[in-house]
This record gives C-alpha cells, sequence and structure tokens, in this order.
C-alpha cells in the first residue's frame, strides 16, 4: 500500500487521521516502537510532535499517554 498522505504532512485534515493512522500501524507491522508490544486497532493512537504536528507514528494509548506525561514532566 502506498502512503495515502505523502510527505508526512505537518497538519493532517480530520478526513486523513483515520487512513494515515491505518496506514502506519500497518507499516510498523502492530508493534509499537517503544515496548515492541502488538497494537490493538481499537487502542491505537497517531503519536505526533505538539510543536510541529510532525507524525512519529503509531502508540498503543496507554503509551502514547506515558509519553505526554514525561515530555510535560520535563518540559516544566
Amino acid at each position: 500500500m502506498t502512503n495515502p498522505i505523502q510527505n508526512n504532512p505537518l497538519k493532517l485534515k480530520s478526513n486523513q487521521i483515520k487512513p494515515y493512522r491505518t496506514h502506519k500501524i500497518e507499516e510498523q507491522s502492530y508493534t509499537c516502537p517503544i515496548t515492541n508490544s502488538e497494537i490493538l486497532t481499537d487502542e491505537a493512537c497517531l503519536d505526533h510532535e505538539h510543536e510541529t504536528g510532525f507524525c512519529r507514528g503509531v502508540l498503543p494509548r496507554n503509551i502514547n499517554t506515558a509519553e505526554g506525561k514525561i515530555r510535560n514532566v520535563y518540559i516544566r
């Protein structure tokens, strides 16, 4: 499958999020890049850089939440 969103744009439109997330999770073989655990489709979150909007990949919801909390503590 080709990437439905070419060149990983800075900002996805709302109708682009689901196809992009599906593409990324398939590209990652349903595997979390941080924990190497399986990502269930209903727990998949599109991880992105909040300052730039750059999409890094797909993480399980709990890992995405933990990453965000760690980042917030570090920034403060």
